[in-house]
Formats: structure tokens, C-alpha cells, sequence
């Protein structure tokens, strides 16, 4: 999927604040046949969510426990280091993955996913 496709479905995403959606449906289906292109999707939303001033926590909640846990859980192995690897580098993201739940994941991945995560952060 090319770049600007990517941008264009984290936009609709966004626009709809995540709800049940032509984009939330299209995201679904590239979690679990493309998860790297999903990954690449979910790190847009997770762009433009954290650039909005006040951010939209009902919007990046559903992104944490929607697409973000089902990637993780229907497609981890492929996804964790990435995950890994932008979390070290964005406490922001740190602070996404703690809203992830274990869902289907094995122990020792969720266990990579919560050492990448921020511990001490909530959604409330």
C-alpha cells in the first residue's frame, strides 16, 4: 500500500474517531492479512490523534483496545518489534500500548508488549 493510501485511511479512521466504520472494517482486514501495512496505518492514527490539541482519548482508546490489540493478537510476531522499536523512541506510543489487553497473545509476546509500555500510564 502506498504511502498516500496510508495516510488517506489513518484520515478517515480519525475522522470518524474511530468508530464502526467503512475505515474501521478496511483497517480489520489489513490487520489480519497485512500486518505490517496495519502497523504502518495504526502508527499514522496514532500520529494525527497525538497532534490534535486536546487530544481525542476516546478516539486513541479505540485504537489501543481495536485495532492495535487485534493486530497484536492475530499478527504479534510479525508487528512486536516494530512496536518495540517506535515505543523506545515515542512515549507517546509507550503510553497507547498500556491499553492494550492480552487477548489471544502468548504470555512471553504480551510480555514484550508490556515491558514496551508505559506502566505507570492510564486511560481513564
Amino acid at each position: 500500500m502506498e504511502l498516500a493510501a496510508i495516510r488517506s485511511l489513518a484520515a478517515r479512521w480519525v475522522q470518524v474517531r474511530g468508530k464502526f466504520s467503512d475505515a474501521w472494517e478496511e483497517l480489520g482486514e489489513l490487520c489480519r492479512d497485512e500486518p505490517e501495512v496495519a502497523f504502518r496505518i495504526i502508527e499514522e492514527i496514532h500520529h494525527l490523534l497525538s497532534s490534535n490539541e486536546p487530544r481525542d482519548m476516546e478516539a486513541w482508546g479505540l485504537l489501543a483496545a481495536g485495532p492495535l490489540e487485534d493486530l497484536l493478537a492475530e499478527n504479534g510476531e510479525a508487528v512486536i518489534a516494530a512496536a518495540e522499536t517506535l515505543a523506545s523512541n515515542d512515549p507517546e506510543f509507550r503510553k497507547l500500548l498500556s491499553g492494550v489487553w492480552q487477548n489471544a497473545m502468548s504470555d512471553e509476546l504480551f510480555a514484550r508488549l508490556q515491558r514496551a509500555s508505559d506502566p505507570t500510564y492510564r486511560f481513564t
